[in-house]
């Protein structure tokens, strides 16, 4: 498999988890009864945002290892994640702002009046908001917030795990791993340790000389993990199977492949943007058959929007720091 076959099969796993994500919010968020079989089958859709964590991990360490990474890189790594992810989000948390200013002057708005609150908006700009007790801006923002611990915490352990050996390695992943048996908090990287491991085991399948029996044992014990940690959700662990499956396999996937692309900015704003449709057009329509239809459309909606958002911001930034993003990077 080409490096562009990889990317299209990482792609279309984004495309897969960041849709279904898509569809979970705008589906639960009052256009049907909590009760209804829809809403059950929705919440039981295996692929959500745990799939991103074993991309994560593949991706991440795959990049690192491209040369020789050591501690001193750092800073350099850490700023490369940022200027990727961080001029949208910061776009994105304006966004959220303004458009909830402009409902609260709507004429049939109902909710509290607006209030810019300060500390809110900061502590949720540099991703601290929870170690305050503030709220998320954004539901979505708090996986970013385990996603930026994950980069720390690999930037830090990557030198001592390059410099072990194969199966050493698979052995530091379950020893750090496991300690996800000492946190239930969905916010600590550590509950999801495991799923970012998943990824990291897929990518020493590929470019390690590690043997089968060492792969599988380490696969079991990261499943055992991963069981454990996310027992009240073990339907979504289908959907990190499949993708690890689909990368370790290399399963040649094939989504339109702007869906992967535009994955980051639908994350960001299919909040914001599909459920003001959903909510304005469930006013005239209440029907079951008709709410379905605005479901589908707010998903079309948030695609269009995620599309526009990717060319004229994501592409904005990643060509204004183009000489620091994509220098010796993969996949980034």
């Amino acid at each position: 498999m080409t490096s562009t076959q990889r990317l299209q099969n990482i792609d279309a796993l984004r495309a897969i988890a960041s849709l279904s994500i898509c569809v979970l919010h705008l589906g639960t968020d009052q256009l049907f009864s909590p009760e209804s079989v829809f809403v059950r089958l929705l919440y039981h859709n295996p692929f959500n945002v745990l799939v991103f964590r074993v991309i994560s991990g593949y991706v991440i360490i795959q990049s690192l290892s491209d040369h020789p990474y050591q501690w001193r890189y750092l800073g350099s790594f850490l700023k490369r994640r940022y200027l990727r992810l961080e001029p949208a989000f910061i776009l994105s948390v304006f966004l959220v702002v303004f458009l909830n200013y402009l409902s609260s002057i709507a004429p049939t708005y109902a909710g509290s009046a607006f209030q810019l609150n300060v500390p809110v908006i900061f502590t949720n700009l540099v991703h601290i908001n929870s170690l305050f007790d503030y709220p998320f801006l954004n539901a979505s923002y708090w996986t970013l917030f385990v996603e930026w611990q994950f980069y720390l915490l690999i930037g830090l352990a990557a030198p001592s795990f390059f410099r072990a050996s194969p199966t050493g390695q698979s052995v530091g992943l379950v020893l750090l791993s496991s300690l996800g048996f000492f946190t239930d908090n969905h916010l600590s990287v550590f509950h999801d340790c495991s799923l970012y491991a998943l990824g990291i085991l897929a990518w020493q399948r590929h470019r390690t000389a590690l043997v089968p029996s060492t792969f599988w044992w380490t696969f079991s014990a990261l499943l055992c993990i991963s069981v454990y940690t996310h027992r009240s959700d073990l339907i979504h662990l289908l959907g990190v199977l499949f993708a690890f499956f689909a990368i370790v396999f290399r399963l040649p996937l094939r989504l339109p492949r702007f869906l992967g692309q535009i994955s980051y900015a639908l994350f960001l704003t299919h909040l914001p943007i599909g459920t003001r449709f959903t909510h304005l057009a469930s006013r005239y329509y209440a029907s079951i058959e008709s709410r379905l239809v605005i479901l589908m459309l707010g998903v079309v909606v948030c695609i269009a929007f995620a599309y526009l958002f990717h060319h004229t911001v994501e592409k904005f930034f990643q060509r204004r720091f183009k000489n620091v993003l994509f220098r010796r990077m993969y996949l980034s």
